[in-house]
């Protein structure tokens, strides 16, 4: 038990924050305790029945099966290396950051309506993480290596072969916010 507690104090704050908020919402979806249309972006449930939750609830549904296991694994990855090596010792300003890109997704996502901005959310802090490590290469589920600098345009185009237009479009909006930040 004291492994885990020390495991889970590791994971910087903000980057715990995500990875719990992405747990806690996720999970319940996933089994079943709690309905998909309790938790996406609908701004008429916030503003007639006060469901002040549905933005939070937005960005932190991650979805199902391995692509969720890739996306925990990148936001601990490039959320801890953002924390802990670009804004060392400014964990308010990362978490001003995130606040920020998440803000810039809402305004974004208005004539798109997507129920869901996870993807957006993930897309931006992928962006942020490429631009503070320009000369990495990486591997995309080790069959293609990519200059880390093509990386989020390289997993755009993932999306949409996996995913279609929408998903695509998710996540351009958040490499959208990601670089306007």
């Amino acid at each position: 038990m004291a492994d885990i507690q020390g495991l889970i104090k590791d994971v910087p704050p903000v980057t715990r924050f995500m990875l719990v908020s992405t747990a806690i919402v996720t999970f319940p979806v996933l089994l079943k305790m709690v309905s998909p249309a309790q938790v996406y972006l609908s701004w008429p449930h916030m503003r007639y029945n006060y469901e002040i939750w549905r933005p939070w609830t937005a960005f932190f549904f991650g979805g199902s099966g391995f692509p969720l296991i890739y996306d925990f694994f990148l936001i601990y990855r490039n959320g801890s290396s953002l924390e802990k090596e670009t804004y060392f010792g400014r964990t308010a300003e990362y978490a001003w950051a995130n606040l920020m890109i998440a803000v810039f997704i809402l305004i974004t996502n208005i004539p798109f309506g997507f129920p869901f901005l996870f993807r957006s959310l993930l897309h931006a802090q992928n962006y942020l993480w490429c631009r503070a490590n320009p000369s990495m290469k990486i591997s995309l589920f080790g069959l293609l290596t990519v200059p880390v600098p093509y990386y989020p345009a390289a997993l755009i185009v993932l999306d949409l072969v996996l995913g279609g237009p929408a998903k695509g479009i998710s996540g351009a909006i958040g490499m959208f916010a990601g670089h306007l930040w």
